[in-house]
């Protein structure tokens, strides 16, 4: 199953001062394609450990005559709390279309099925945690303010990091500053992560 690693770009629905500020790519978040009974399983699961239950009971709400499998995204922008947004190319607003060129630049992992419905349980469980802005206006300097154990607000490109480095998805490198990454760098370390296992595989294949 494909999880799918957004970057957006500061255009459209992303054309801010802020955002221009934070470099080429400005935001990253994570979707995944899911049934959404499946969805409401895994929310109802997660009511009692989730940081917000009520904003899991209000997507219960809201998804109560859903049926077959729709596109959610887990995102936290500037200043506000970890969300989801469900996605539909009937969409007019940009915010709400699945993500395509040339607002966002892609990347995807494959995971198994348990794996891919345990990922999205870890991101339910953080739905209304707030947004980092110390650190976030810290990615503009030189200087970071690192942690010896896990943070309980993030920025966005930090919650990624986090979500692959605690679901090991991918090695996350000791000396890699996960607290101080911008989009940008994420982008950069996850496609060499990325092309890494690509060649692996090519020569196994050879």
């Amino acid at each position: 199953m494909e999880v799918s690693i957004n970057f957006a770009n500061p255009i459209a629905c992303y054309d801010n001062f802020i955002n221009k500020c934070a470099g080429r790519l400005c935001h990253v978040e994570v979707c995944f394609e899911v049934d959404v009974a499946v969805l409401r399983v895994i929310i109802d699961m997660q009511l009692g450990e989730s940081y917000s239950p009520s904003i899991c009971q209000t997507i219960l709400n809201n998804t109560e005559k859903m049926s077959g499998n729709i596109t959610v995204a887990f995102y936290i922008l500037f200043g506000d709390v970890m969300s989801l947004r469900i996605l539909s190319d009937t969409e007019e607003d940009e915010f709400l279309k699945i993500p395509k060129e040339p607002v966002y630049e892609t990347l995807t992992l494959q995971l198994e099925e348990e794996q891919y419905h345990e990922l999205i349980a870890w991101n339910v469980k953080l739905l209304g945690t707030k947004y980092d802005i110390p650190r976030a206006v810290l990615l503009l300097t030189p200087f970071s303010y690192p942690t010896t154990s896990r943070p309980n607000t993030f920025f966005c490109s930090q919650l990624v990091m986090y979500m692959i480095k605690e679901n090991n998805l991918l090695p996350v490198e000791d000396a890699l500053d996960i607290d101080h990454m911008k989009p940008d760098d994420v982008y950069q370390w996850l496609l060499q992560k990325i092309n890494h296992i690509k060649e692996q595989s090519d020569k196994e294949n050879e």
